[in-house]
């Protein structure tokens, strides 16, 4: 599965990626592309908080940030894509990939504390959505693509109730990937 953009507004620009990773994968017969549209199902959540991006914000209409909310307090957009996990595990749902984007001046992707346990296949997807992103607005402003690929962790064991931590419950990898703005 893959959750497109739950700030919405604030984060728009990996929406643009997954867009174009979404066009290139339907398009494409390179092998990379041929091997997911032969082995994979992905199930896309585009924009799971469409108030939030109405209104150009990062929360919901109950001034929510529902990056934080997958544990307690859960909001209904919450619930939408809980709800969505709980009928795609009977099919087989093993992963979800969930988007952001920086919004500092740090472009890279981020790996969450989750995504230590095996990344072939779904850090190349994500890879590829971050690539599509940074493509897309390389054209618009003549970035040098080079300095797209700068790499970065952090340590999100101090904040709670993010998409991470719901996928850990249901023994669910889950990797965030922050594309630079």
């Amino acid at each position: 599965m893959i959750n497109g953009n739950i700030h919405s507004w604030v984060e728009r620009h990996c929406v643009y990626g997954l867009y174009l990773f979404v066009k290139e994968v339907l398009e494409s017969n390179e092998q990379w592309a041929l091997f997911i549209k032969n082995n994979l199902i992905l199930d896309i959540v585009p924009q799971p908080n469409p108030w939030g991006y109405d209104n150009k914000t990062n929360v919901n209409v109950n001034g929510q940030n529902l990056n934080r909310t997958y544990l307690t307090n859960i909001q209904a957009e919450n619930q939408c894509l809980i709800s969505l996990v709980e009928a795609l595990l009977p099919r087989g749902l093993v992963a979800i990939i969930d988007l952001h984007n920086t919004n500092d001046s740090t472009p890279g992707y981020t790996i969450g504390k989750t995504s230590q346990k095996y990344w072939n296949y779904l850090c190349v997807l994500t890879s590829q959505i971050g690539a599509l992103t940074h493509d897309f607005y390389k054209d618009l402003y003549g970035a040098d693509r080079e300095s797209f690929y700068h790499m970065w962790c952090y340590d999100n064991e101090n904040i709670s109730g993010l998409l991470n931590d719901y996928a850990e419950t249901k023994g669910l990898l889950c990797y965030t990937n922050e594309v630079g703005t």
